[in-house]
């Protein structure tokens, strides 16, 4: 959804795919000048659920006069106060134009949202009433789809509880009810399913994470906390003997995400499955992206082939 912050003057400043820096640095999209405040202090993300503000280095900002989080979601009319200066928050809601469609019993739905949200609840944007509440939920990513269900589905025949990336009649089965999701028309892909994978990626590791940006058909930042940088930054920066796209052997991949810990490979599926999350969150998707190998036991972050890929800090 576009997003803006608006200044004291009436100026507009766009909170961009790639993210919208604040900070006293003459780079930054919005510069503040008092001393006190860091270089880089803070990032305004765009994600699919809205405008996520993070805060790189120095106290949080306030927002409507009292004391934020490290990170937040910003809403319509939200007013920040960095180091005195005041910005109102803005962002218009759009109708999604997707090519994907859910197609139950005879019925046709169109995916107008993302998130897209399935299940019994009457919050959900399509209602099963034997599904438990938000039983799954559709990303749209790009022209492509990814699941993430809160409970075992069956996708195509296939078990699972994990983010996985649908393919036009791919059929999501939960007890008796069965839906089928249908592209309603070719469309050029613009993230990784079927359009191949990125061709540059960086990722800039910060105190307390790191920001990622995938660069493909779109740009899209996003951040990642902790563990799940550590995560990614292994596979971008992999083991000697090993490129970026490489699948990394778990416990290889283990001991860099956890040097000093005895972590387990069920440690791992969850690390997996929280950073797959968050990349999906952002209009990522984050089941191509990060893959485990078929056969279990190795993890990789799909590039393309030659991509250029930058880990700094």
């Amino acid at each position: 959804m576009p997003a803006w912050l608006r200044d004291g003057k009436g100026t507009r400043i766009p909170v961009r795919p790639e993210g919208t820096l604040v900070g006293r640095a003459a780079s930054c999209s919005i510069v503040v000048t008092d001393g006190q405040i860091p270089l880089r202090h803070a990032v305004l993300l765009r994600g699919v659920v809205g405008t996520e503000m993070v805060v790189i280095d120095g106290p949080a900002p306030s927002i409507n006069d009292r004391t934020s989080g490290s990170r937040q979601l910003l809403s319509d009319g939200d007013v920040l106060t960095i180091a005195g200066q005041k910005f109102v928050h803005e962002w218009t809601a759009e109708t999604l134009a997707s090519d994907w469609a859910i197609e139950l019993g005879s019925s046709k739905f169109a995916v107008v949202k993302s998130p897209f949200a399935i299940g019994g609840s009457e919050k959900d944007d399509l209602v099963v009433p034997s599904w438990p509440a938000s039983a799954v939920t559709l990303y749209v990513a790009g022209a492509d789809l990814v699941l993430e269900p809160a409970v075992t589905v069956t996708v195509s025949g296939r078990e699972t509880n994990e983010h996985a990336s649908l393919r036009d009649r791919d059929a999501v089965a939960l007890g008796d009810v069965k839906l089928r999701l249908r592209r309603r028309s070719v469309a050029e892909a613009t993230t990784i399913g079927e359009g191949g994978r990125p061709t540059r990626l960086t990722l800039e590791l910060l105190p307390n994470g790191g920001l990622l940006t995938v660069h493909h058909w779109v740009t899209r930042a996003v951040w990642l906390a902790d563990r799940r940088c550590d995560l990614v930054a292994a596979l971008l920066r992999p083991p000697a003997g090993l490129r970026p796209g490489d699948f990394v052997p778990d416990t290889r991949l283990i001991k860099l995400v956890w040097p000093n810990e005895a972590a387990t490979r069920s440690e791992l599926n969850t690390l997996v499955y929280r950073t797959r999350q968050t990349l999906t969150r952002a209009g990522l998707d984050g089941a191509a992206l990060v893959e485990r190998a078929g056969s279990g036991g190795s993890t990789r972050f799909a590039v393309a082939e030659g991509a250029a890929v930058d880990v700094t800090g």
